[in-house]
């Protein structure tokens, strides 16, 4: 039995017309549901979202028509929760989920796309074909993200995401790449990653770079490519490089290490040893901070790197030398490190 509330829902006092919305509402019968539906299409938006919050509240699987309603309408936030709930039909999901990929609106194919790709992977390889050969760059992505969540993943995909035009595709080609490791352990994408690598103009060259140096770090040419990333400045660029050799003992590449004490950037030097407390990284912090070219102000984010970290011996007895110095900063943050202990 319809409720009361129902007939006010289209009365010519607005107030009474609000009530009514909130009364059933509060009623939460979904019997209620298709009362609402007409209100998709109310010139007032108010309206049309209440419609829209009675659909996901008490759509059903056999709502069929409802959900087809929605991905016919002109209202882009209605086709979007048409894709969203497609999830909930037993019949003819798909068919309304092809008609959304193809919708004029890109945010509304991305959605449809998302759930398009919301199936099993036995289901899945050949939506991500399709996905992988979309003209939209975002679609091509959404497509190797779940890729990246398969227990098998086929690296043809990822070979087509390093070739691909978009930064953003061939990042998240590159994303996987990183967090699954074991997919290139035949250095199937290797000629590919240091093609990207040494390419500066490519915002990916970092990432590519990164993964390099945890794969080959021990190979003499890495060694040397290493050498040269570490004179970069820009911390965009360094913080995956400089991620990557955390993971590894780096300080046991001498040429590295003699490379640090004074010809890598400044940037670089900072971040590399900032927080390690390895005996090795101490005697690297040492040396640069006694014997290396390098100005005091650089000297100092050193020494300010270490309040509140456990410090060795040797390092205290450096940092009081610094105590009484002229310049300002190396003297002040001296002064602070050693008032901590």
């Amino acid at each position: 039995m319809r409720h009361p509330a129902t007939s006010r829902l289209y009365h010519k006092d607005e107030r009474q017309r609000r009530r009514a919305v909130r009364k059933l509402f509060e009623v939460d019968d979904p019997d209620n549901l298709y009362d609402f539906i007409n209100l998709l299409d109310d010139k007032e938006a108010w309206y049309r979202e209440k419609s829209m919050e009675a659909i996901v509240k008490w759509a059903n699987n056999g709502d069929e028509k409802i959900i087809q309603k929605l991905s016919n309408s002109e209202y882009i936030s209605q086709r979007l929760l048409a894709a969203k709930l497609s999830q909930r039909l037993d019949k003819n999901r798909n068919k309304i989920l092809q008609m959304l990929c193809l919708d004029n609106e890109i945010t509304v194919r991305i959605s449809a796309w998302e759930e398009t790709l919301n199936v099993p992977d036995s289901e899945i390889n050949n939506l991500i074909k399709n996905g992988m050969a979309s003209e939209d760059k975002a679609i091509r992505k959404i497509s190797l993200i779940r890729l990246s969540k398969m227990d098998n993943i086929e690296i043809k995909y990822i070979l087509e995401s390093l070739e691909d035009v978009s930064y953003s595709v061939i990042n998240a080609g590159l994303e996987i790449i990183k967090s699954e490791p074991k997919i290139n352990k035949d250095g199937d994408f290797d000629e590919h990653l240091t093609r990207i690598a040494f390419d500066k103009s490519n915002k990916n060259c970092n990432i590519a770079a990164s993964i390099l140096i945890e794969k080959n770090y021990t190979n003499a040419e890495m060694s040397k490519s290493i050498l040269k990333w570490s004179e970069e400045s820009d911390m965009v660029f360094l913080n995956p490089i400089v991620n990557s050799l955390r993971k590894i003992e780096w300080w046991n590449n001498e040429q590295l290490r003699l490379h640090i004490i004074n010809d890598s950037s400044d940037a670089f030097v900072i971040k590399i040893i900032r927080g390690s407390n390895s005996e090795m990284v101490s005697k690297i912090r040492n040396e640069i901070l006694t014997k290396s070219k390098r100005d005091d102000d650089v000297k100092s984010r050193i020494i300010e790197d270490l309040i509140g970290r456990k410090i060795s011996n040797s390092t205290i007895e450096i940092i009081k030398e610094f105590k009484n110095n002229s310049n300002p900063t190396l003297s002040t943050v001296s002064k602070e490190i050693l008032e901590n202990l």
